[in-house]
C-alpha cells in the first residue's frame, strides 16, 4: 500500500535582515504617505503603495527572492527572473487586506519590516472546487494536510515569504495600536534567448 501525493503548494519562509532596508523603506513609506499617494487594492482602510522604483530596495528584495526560489526550486536555466512590482503595506489598527491573488506572475512574496504582536496574520485559502465538496471538520479528520482549506502564518519581522501567485490569500485585521509594516512584490519567468 502506498500514499501518493500529487498535487502539492508550498511556500517558502525565511528570514532576511537589513536594517539598511528596513530604514529605506519607512522613509519611503513616509515619502508616499505625505504625498497620499494612496493605492487601493486590496486593502481595507490601512496605505498601500504605487509600485516603488527605488533602485536599490527593488535590487535588495529581487536577489533575496531569486535566491530563495533557486535553492527550492528546480528552475529550469533557460529562463530569467523578472521583478515586475514592489510596493508598501500599511495596516493599521483594525485594517486588513481581503481576499486576492497576484495575476500575471509567477512568484508573489512579502517582507515584513514592523509586527506588531496580534497584528493580523497572513492566511492562504484553498480556491479549488474541493472546498466546496468535501467535508472539512477538524474533529472529522484532524489536522490532516490533505483537507485544510487554509493556513495561518503569524509573520515575523525580518521575514520574508515567497508563494505561488495564483494562491488566494489575505491578512487579518490588525488588533495591535501600532502598524504592520511590510512589502510586497511579484516575479515571472521569462525565456532566456541567448
Amino acid at each position: 500500500m502506498a500514499k501518493i501525493d500529487i498535487f502539492k503548494e508550498s511556500i517558502i519562509v525565511d528570514s532576511f535582515i537589513d536594517d539598511e532596508l528596513i530604514i529605506k523603506i519607512k522613509k519611503i513609506l513616509k515619502d508616499k504617505k505625505d504625498k497620499n499617494e494612496n493605492n487601493i487594492r486590496s486593502n481595507i482602510d490601512g496605505f498601500q503603495t504605487n509600485p516603488i522604483m527605488d533602485t536599490e530596495l527593488n535590487k535588495k528584495i529581487f536577489y533575496k527572492a531569486v535566491e530563495l526560489i533557486n535553492s527550492n526550486y528546480n528552475v529550469n536555466p533557460i529562463y530569467n527572473f523578472r521583478l515586475l512590482n514592489v510596493w508598501i503595506n500599511e495596516n493599521y489598527k483594525n485594517c486588513f487586506n481581503q481576499i486576492h491573488l497576484h495575476p500575471k506572475s509567477n512568484f508573489s512574496g512579502v517582507y515584513y519590516v514592523e509586527v506588531p504582536e496580534k497584528s493580523g496574520e497572513l492566511v492562504f485559502l484553498k480556491n479549488d472546487k474541493s472546498v466546496t465538496m468535501m467535508l472539512h471538520d477538524d474533529e472529522f479528520i484532524g489536522n490532516e494536510i490533505d483537507f485544510l482549506v487554509k493556513y495561518k502564518i503569524q509573520p515575523l519581522k525580518y521575514q520574508m515569504i515567497i508563494f505561488p501567485s495564483h494562491l488566494e490569500h489575505m491578512v487579518l485585521p490588525n488588533k495591535n495600536e501600532q502598524s504592520r509594516i511590510s512589502i510586497s512584490f511579484n516575479i515571472d519567468f521569462i525565456k532566456n534567448n541567448g
